[in-house]
């Protein structure tokens, strides 16, 4: 493959829709021919793709005033070439316009399509002239076709949002979905401390703040290196995780010696923290179906300095005590969801989903928290946690399962112990009815969802084991 980042931005976009893969499997995919590229170019091919997915409603708006024929009909490789080069005219300013569009037709025939070039040729040329003066739509007459096209998002989530939150929070929301987010790191307190790590990464970024609510999280914005080339991050000084993400860890407050279950472990992002909130000592048992993350996630660990992690490949629908050598003092169900409270930092997750993928989402969560809490001791806790602020992936699982688990009370007093595990009293304030809920306004972290929950010592009626 060419190492002309337009080329690999290209085949990336092409590939998650083609594959229906997420946007960080594709890159992973891609990863020989992204290490061709020198950085700046790997920043183009990267800045390319997060931001035609970003603005995607936007781009295909100005399309379907300048083209001949429908986004349906439109060949998959010709459409992602518009949107790419579109993207490049309206949104970043240091490539001329004649430059977008040249590099455009010529990523065409590149790619084998040179058919489509005069197609692509004719489109663009005709946005470039006639995009500044295009309308959106009215919000007046159609306030959920505006906010999409406007804001890039797409129709039924606007939709759904504007009949829960309405038409003022709904704009906000989709506005602040768009903003890059600045990079959060988690301070890996085995290894070093906060005011350490700042000192030390204060020379490779324009700004460096702390986290308002976690103790351990510092926000980079524009780093001046790569953060994989960084030092502090090959010795395990941190890893990259949102704010939301570390108050998720903190309130299950894993102890010491504990033994302790991350059942949908993924890339060990919340394992590590569960490690060095317990200091390194006990056991946890990192599941997961997925091999390649797996594989992954012991060298993450290995630097951190963690040697208390075992990781197991299993379907966790088909593991339970007897595999996985017995009860649990805590678990950690990060489950698998639609992942709408990250859009920020996820901007693929938006399209190709749809009310069904809520609802079926909904349905295996509440099938592997009704499993995963066979495994749990008496007088243990379960955290469940999903990066959703959708209520039918949240409350309404948890209200689903204490009503069938007579074994299992909601803990209340989450608002304390965040507090006190953060030392801000104002960590309290993310604690509603008793459950952790962060959402992306103002911006400052993405949606997370999560439940404490403590199974009875004596239940007061015999448990419901039924899956």
């Amino acid at each position: 493959m060419s190492n002309d980042p337009r080329h690999i931005a290209l085949m990336i976009l092409i590939h998650t829709h083609k594959d229906r893969i997420t946007l960080d499997h594709c890159i992973d995919r891609f990863e020989q021919e992204l290490t061709t590229l020198d950085q700046r170019d790997r920043n183009l091919c990267y800045a390319l793709v997060m931001g035609t997915f970003r603005h995607r409603a936007r781009l295909d708006w100005i399309f379907s005033k300048c083209a001949s024929r429908s986004i349906e009909k439109t060949d998959p490789y010709a459409l992602t070439i518009i949107r790419m080069a579109l993207f490049q005219v309206m949104y970043m300013d240091k490539i001329p316009a004649s430059a977008a569009v040249n590099t455009a037709v010529n990523l065409a025939k590149k790619a084998g399509q040179a058919k489509i070039s005069g197609f692509v040729n004719a489109v663009l040329r005709k946005a470039v002239e006639q995009h500044p003066s295009i309308a959106l739509p009215d919000i007046n007459k159609n306030p959920v076709l505006c906010l999409s096209v406007t804001h890039s998002q797409p129709q039924w989530l606007v939709k759904r949002w504007i009949k829960r939150y309405g038409l003022d929070l709904t704009r906000e929301l989709c506005r602040t979905l768009n903003h890059v987010p600045a990079i959060t790191l988690r301070v890996n307190t085995l290894k070093t401390d906060r005011n350490t790590l700042v000192d030390h990464l204060d020379p490779m970024a324009q700004r460096i703040e702390l986290t308002l609510l976690s103790p351990v999280g510092i926000n980079i914005d524009r780093p001046k290196v790569p953060l994989s080339s960084m030092d502090a991050l090959k010795n395990g000084w941190f890893q990259i995780q949102d704010e939301a993400a570390q108050m998720v860890t903190l309130l299950l407050d894993p102890q010491p010696g504990e033994r302790v279950l991350d059942a949908c472990a993924g890339l060990g992002g919340k394992t590590g923290h569960l490690a060095q909130l317990m200091k390194n000592q006990g056991e946890i048992i990192a599941l997961d179906s997925d091999k390649n993350r797996l594989d992954k996630m012991a060298p993450v660990m290995a630097d951190l300095g963690v040697d208390m992690v075992t990781p197991v490949r299993a379907d966790l629908l088909k593991s339970s005590i007897k595999t996985l050598g017995g009860y649990f003092d805590r678990i950690l169900l990060d489950a698998p969801c639609t992942g709408l409270g990250v859009l920020r930092r996820n901007p693929d997750s938006r399209w190709g989903k749809g009310t069904k993928d809520i609802q079926r989402n909904a349905a295996r969560q509440k099938k592997l928290l009704n499993h995963t809490a066979n495994m749990l001791k008496p007088g243990g806790f379960l955290l469940y946690t999903v990066c959703s602020c959708e209520p039918e992936e949240n409350m309404e699982v948890i209200t689903h399962f204490l009503d069938k688990r007579k074994d299992y009370i909601l803990f209340q007093d989450t608002a304390r112990l965040l507090s006190s595990k953060t030392g801000q009293a104002a960590a309290g304030n993310l604690i509603d009815n008793g459950v952790l809920c962060t959402f992306p306004l103002p911006g400052t972290m993405d949606g997370f969802f999560a439940a404490l929950l403590q199974r009875r010592d004596r239940p007061d009626t015999g448990p419901d084991l039924q899956e």
